[in-house]
């Protein structure tokens, strides 16, 4: 025999199972969620149309105009030949107080002279005789007169007489070439002379100091005869 109870609760039971389904958010727990598709694909959509829209990259900045080529220098055999054309007249003028040389007055017994090349060009003649005269230049533009630049420029006309006077066409005469010597407060100098003739034509190249621009230095040339 049935009692009352057991068949209420057997009645409840299976109302419960026949009507209540368990809904999605019933789940045990942690049991993660799984993703939704549809906000992922809106997503990829709006940053592909976005991209589309997006401008194309400005074009890259012209080139830089190509830049002007620089002349080349002039040779140095050219400058060398140059150089010992005008040191040839310069010797040859020296027997005669250096009158082929001299141009308009400067004053009594100076000259303004002719060049004796492109770099040394500013040019005087002091005395009118034969053992007294002397032709000296400098050139026009001296530059910043720095210790370096004066003395890269001494170097350079130190080797270009060298290799003039080397050269065969200068025969009989028989240059000699004196060690440099040291002056007073830095300056110094280096003296060639003809020791073929008498009286002997002597150069002289020189560093000097440039008493119109404190703590500057000077290039200068001199042609002159010598006992």
């Amino acid at each position: 025999m049935v009692d009352a109870g057991d068949a209420a609760e057997a009645k409840g039971g299976r109302s419960g199972t026949g009507s209540h389904r368990p809904h999605a958010a019933s789940r045990a727990p942690g049991v993660p969620r799984r993703p939704c598709a549809a906000p992922i694909l809106l997503a990829l959509l709006i940053s592909a149309c976005a991209a589309e829209r997006r401008p194309p990259p400005s074009p890259p900045p012209p080139l830089p105009p190509p830049v002007a080529r620089l002349p080349a220098p002039a040779d140095d055999a050219l400058l060398d030949d140059r150089f010992c054309q005008g040191l040839a007249r310069t010797v040859e003028a020296a027997g005669t107080a250096f009158q082929a040389l001299r141009l308009e007055g400067a004053g009594e017994g100076r000259w303004r002279a002719r060049p004796l090349d492109g770099e040394l060009d500013s040019c005087r003649v002091d005395g009118a005789g034969m053992l007294t005269a002397t032709y000296a230049c400098m050139p026009a533009r001296p530059g910043h007169g720095d210790p370096g630049s004066t003395e890269a420029f001494y170097r350079r006309i130190e080797g270009r007489i060298d290799r003039c006077l080397a050269r065969a066409s200068w025969h009989p005469r028989r240059w000699v070439k004196a060690p440099e010597v040291g002056l007073a407060a830095g300056e110094r100098q280096i003296l060639w002379r003809d020791q073929a003739a008498w009286p002997r034509p002597a150069l002289r190249l020189k560093v000097e100091q440039d008493y119109d621009r404190p703590g500057r230095w000077l290039l200068r040339f001199t042609a002159y005869m010598m006992r």
